[in-house]
């Protein structure tokens, strides 16, 4: 059975892009634009993975280590329910802000990689393959 996924990302076009793609792949995906519209689903729903923006409207993270704590705090929150998660960011994160990540049990991907890398780092997370990714 494949993953239930929520997709948060206020990027219309990035969102709208990797749900067609995941749900060509057999993946059932329901999309949020904000923290809060996350939030409602979360409440009302149970997915298998959460793929949200690091810089989602509403998260505190502003690309310092400082910021993302706090976010992966609240991440975290979500992960007793032993949904997996998966944040994506802009750009590559620093050694430091990889090992916050590490320590919450939190995964990453580079929000602009090529979709293959999307569903490969997915497969891996929800447990179809057993493929080794880097970072």
């Amino acid at each position: 059975m494949m993953a239930k996924i929520l997709l948060c990302d206020d990027d219309e076009n990035v969102s709208e892009a990797v749900a067609s793609y995941l749900k060509w792949h057999g993946f059932e995906v329901e999309r949020a634009d904000c923290a809060s519209e996350m939030e409602e689903f979360l409440k009302k729903s149970s997915f298998d993975l959460l793929i949200s923006s690091i810089f989602l409207p509403g998260h505190k993270a502003e690309g310092d280590c400082k910021g993302l704590d706090e976010t992966v705090e609240r991440f975290s929150e979500f992960k007793k329910t032993g949904m997996k998660i998966l944040l994506t960011g802009p750009e590559q994160l620093e050694d430091e802000e990889w090992r916050i990540l590490r320590k919450k049990g939190l995964y990453f991907l580079l929000k602009y990689t090529y979709m293959e890398k999307w569903l490969e780092k997915i497969r891996v997370i929800a447990g179809e393959t057993d493929a080794i990714t880097a970072r």
